[in-house]
């Protein structure tokens, strides 16, 4: 009669440590693209909040927004071009007054925002200066000088992990009504 074998032997204890391998292989993959999505979900939520921030902030501000007859102005001091670099501005924005208005408002209130989205973002001064754009739109994604009613809000950042974005330039797009 035939003794029974006790215990594993060598090919049964490689093949459950491969196993165990793979699978810790697999969460270590699983957990770094969790990271990564959850860096980019943070982002985005960065951008969609500065965008409405900007938005409310103009939309307390309608005197610097609208003229005379109650038209969306295209020269607003809130509005910047695609290419070109955000004003030049000296505010203290921790105790600044915006009780009064008008264009210095508007002014100091577009500088402060950028801190924020510097702080907020990773920003360059080149995309800062190129991706952001606040401007009159109308019913398409790009900035009109005469017709529309809407502001249009892009805001960017520099995400080079990300596949979604081009060029490791990622972009959240509001259109609203002032």
């Amino acid at each position: 009669m035939r003794r029974a074998h006790r215990g594993f032997s060598m090919i049964e204890v490689l093949v459950a440590l491969l196993v165990v391998a793979v699978g810790a292989l697999g969460m270590l993959a699983l957990q770094g693209q969790a990271m990564r999505h959850s860096v980019d979900a943070n982002l985005r939520s960065n951008a969609v909040m500065l965008a409405e921030e900007l938005l409310e902030l103009m939309r307390s501000n309608r005197d610097a927004l609208f003229d005379a007859a109650g038209q969306l102005n295209g020269e607003s001091d809130y509005f910047k071009a695609e290419n070109v670099a955000f004003p030049s501005q000296s505010a203290n924005c921790a105790s600044r007054n915006r009780g009064g208005g008008g264009a210095e408002v508007a002014r100091a209130d577009l500088h402060c925002w950028r801190e924020r989205v510097e702080r907020l973002l990773p920003v360059t001064p080149a995309v800062l200066a190129r991706q952001f754009v606040v401007c009159r739109s109308g019913p398409t994604e790009t900035c009109s000088s005469g017709a529309g009613s809407l502001v249009m809000i892009r805001v960017a950042w520099v995400d080079e992990r990300s596949r979604l974005c081009n060029d490791s330039v990622c972009s959240y797009v509001l259109r609203a009504e002032p």
